[in-house]
C-alpha cells in the first residue's frame, strides 16, 4: 500500500516540527515537504504534488485563505486547516470549508495529553482527506432550478445528517429547497464544540432559509432550519402538539451530535411522519437510525456515490437496507420534495 504524502504549511518552524512529529508517528504517512507561507506552498504543491496539505491561516505574503483559493483553482488538493484560528475564528474556518478545505484541527498545545489526542485526530483526518474526491469538493454555487412551494401533510420534520464535506453539501441542498419549507429541518453535522453556531450563522446568510443553532427545549417551527449543537446529543420529543428538541451530554458517544440518536428519537415519537436524508461523510453514523425511520414508515434518502465527497455514511445506510431512494446532491432537494408531495 502506498504511503500518503503530506505537505506542511506553517510560518512557524516550531509548529512545522510539531506537526511533522505528530504525522510521522503513523508509518503509512510520509512528509513530502514544508512551506513557510502561501506563495512557497503553491510552488511546493506544483513540484511535489502531495496527497494532502496541512495549512495555517495566518502567514506572511499569502495567508491561508488566499493560499487555499489558489490551491483549489490551480492544483485541487485535499487541505486540512491547522491553526489557533480554528478555535478563535470559527467564522473564518467556515469560510475555509466553503472555499474547499476538507477539514480543520486546532494547533496542539504543549501538553503531552493534548499532543497524543491531536496526533490521533490529525492522522485520522489526513487518511480521510486522502480519500476525498476533489472534483466533488469544487462545486460552484451556480443558479439552480427553482422548486415550487409545497405542502407536507404527511411529515412533521426533515432530518439531515452529514460529516466530511457536509458544510458545502448543506449549502447546495438548502439553496435548492424552496423557502419556506412547511416543516422544520433539523441538521446533525459532525463538528467539534463551538463550530455549529458559526455554521448556522453562515447558512443563515448564504441561503434563503432562517437558520439557527438549536437550543435545549426549543419548540421547532415550520420554515426554520436548526443545527444540532456540537458537543451534545439532540433528541426529539413531543409535548401536546409541539415538537420539541432536547439536548444533553452523552460523553460515551464518539459523535456529538450523533445522527443515529437523533433519527431513532424521531422514529420513536413521530413514526412515519419523518423524512431523513444522509449526505456525505466517513463512517456509518445515521444508518441504524434511518432503518428505524424506514421501519416506522417514514421517508429515507441517501446521497448517491456519484456526488459524495466521501461515500461512507450513505453507503453504510444503503448496505443496511435503510434507504428507499438515492439521488446525487444536485438532485436531492427535488427528490425530497417529490417524496414529500407523494406522501
Amino acid at each position: 500500500m502506498s504511503r500518503t504524502s503530506v505537505l506542511i504549511v506553517d510560518d512557524s518552524a516550531f509548529f512545522r516540527q510539531v506537526l511533522e512529529d505528530l504525522i510521522s508517528s503513523d508509518p503509512n504517512i510520509t512528509i513530502a515537504g514544508h512551506a513557510r507561507d502561501g506563495i512557497e506552498a503553491i510552488e511546493k504543491i506544483s513540484q511535489l504534488r502531495p496527497d494532502v496539505v496541512t495549512l495555517d491561516f495566518e502567514m506572511p505574503r499569502l495567508d491561508g485563505l488566499g493560499c487555499l483559493t489558489k490551491i483549489m483553482d490551480q492544483f485541487p488538493t485535499p487541505v486540512i486547516m491547522i491553526s489557533s484560528w480554528a478555535t478563535e475564528g470559527a467564522e473564518m474556518t467556515m469560510r475555509a470549508l466553503e472555499l474547499g478545505a476538507v477539514d480543520f484541527i486546532a494547533k496542539p498545545s504543549g501538553a503531552i495529553e493534548d499532543k497524543v489526542l491531536s496526533a490521533k485526530e490529525l492522522i485520522f483526518k489526513i487518511k480521510v482527506a486522502a480519500r476525498v474526491n476533489m472534483s466533488r469538493m469544487a462545486r460552484s454555487h451556480t443558479a439552480r432550478k427553482t422548486i415550487p412551494g409545497f405542502t407536507a401533510d404527511g411529515c412533521d420534520v426533515i432530518i439531515i445528517g452529514t460529516s466530511t464535506g457536509g458544510p458545502k453539501a448543506l449549502q447546495v441542498i438548502l439553496e435548492a429547497l424552496p423557502y419556506p419549507v412547511p416543516v422544520p429541518i433539523v441538521i446533525a453535522q459532525h463538528m467539534p464544540p463551538g463550530f455549529t453556531a458559526a455554521l448556522a450563522g453562515r447558512l443563515n446568510i448564504t441561503t434563503p432559509h432562517s437558520v439557527k443553532e438549536l437550543a435545549n427545549g426549543e419548540v421547532l417551527k415550520e420554515g426554520w432550519v436548526y443545527i444540532c449543537p456540537s458537543g451534545l446529543q439532540t433528541v426529539l420529543d413531543k409535548s401536546g402538539r409541539d415538537l420539541i428538541a432536547r439536548t444533553a451530554d452523552m460523553p460515551k458517544q464518539i459523535y456529538r451530535p450523533n445522527i443515529d440518536i437523533l433519527n431513532a428519537s424521531a422514529a420513536q415519537v413521530l413514526g412515519k411522519r419523518v423524512a431523513a436524508v444522509i449526505l456525505t461523510g466517513m463512517g456509518s453514523d445515521g444508518a441504524n437510525g434511518m432503518l428505524e425511520i424506514k421501519k416506522a414508515g417514514g421517508i429515507t434518502l441517501a446521497e448517491s456515490e456519484q456526488s459524495c465527497v466521501v461515500y461512507g455514511m450513505p453507503k453504510a445506510a444503503i448496505d443496511l437496507g435503510a434507504v428507499q431512494m438515492q439521488a446525487p446532491l444536485e438532485e436531492m432537494a427535488d427528490t425530497l420534495v417529490a417524496a414529500l408531495r407523494k406522501k
